[in-house]
């Protein structure tokens, strides 16, 4: 169920090999109007389904891993060769949703993408083999969130703590503006 990706020494081409992701078809992608919430989603997902049934061509072999900071697709051709890899930033996610609806092997994201200096949200769709594949990447993505953050919350609180004993120092000093550094000043 897992993949790893290395390189052929012979050709320099990327092929899958089996150690860290989930085999998925992706079935594309749809921009969306910036609204939120499971029926939404569910929306994206038949309007990016329907488009792979009048087009068969815009579903792509792919391998998916959750890393602590991102999510990667790595597409693959039918000899799974990665022909090229996506990283969704974990922090520009803004909701996914798995086994959604009447869709059970579905994991949907809405991602928020830099477009010629526009945000755009867009909803992108993979398909795994089964239900219990869509749940354990959805809940590894939980997990990753979760981790990232806890991780914005300490460095916020880090931050707010440095701050903290920078202006009790300053205090300490007296009203002048050398940022907590003493001048030893002679006569």
């Amino acid at each position: 169920m897992t993949t790893d990706v290395a390189t052929s020494p012979k050709s320099g081409v990327s092929v899958v090999t089996f150690a860290t992701g989930y085999s998925a078809t992706y079935m594309g992608h749809v921009p969306t109007e910036n609204s939120a919430g499971r029926e939404y989603i569910d929306y994206c997902i038949e309007k990016v389904l329907d488009r792979c049934n009048v087009s068969e061509s815009n579903m792509v072999a792919a391998y998916v891993a959750v890393r602590p900071c991102a999510l990667l697709v790595y597409f693959v051709d039918a000899d799974r060769r990665v022909t090229h890899t996506r990283h969704f930033d974990l922090a520009r996610i803004a909701q996914c949703s798995a086994a959604s609806g009447s869709h059970v092997t579905t994991l949907a994201w809405l991602y928020r993408e830099t477009l010629s200096d526009v945000i755009q949200v867009v909803c992108h769709v993979t398909r795994f083999k089964s239900e219990k594949t869509a749940r354990v990447v959805a809940a590894q993505l939980y997990d990753a969130f979760k981790s990232l953050y806890s991780d914005c919350q300490m460095a916020l609180a880090s931050s707010r703590l440095f701050a903290k004993m920078a202006q009790q120092r300053n205090r300490n000093v007296g009203h002048d503006n050398t940022a907590g550094f003493v001048c030893d000043e002679k006569e």
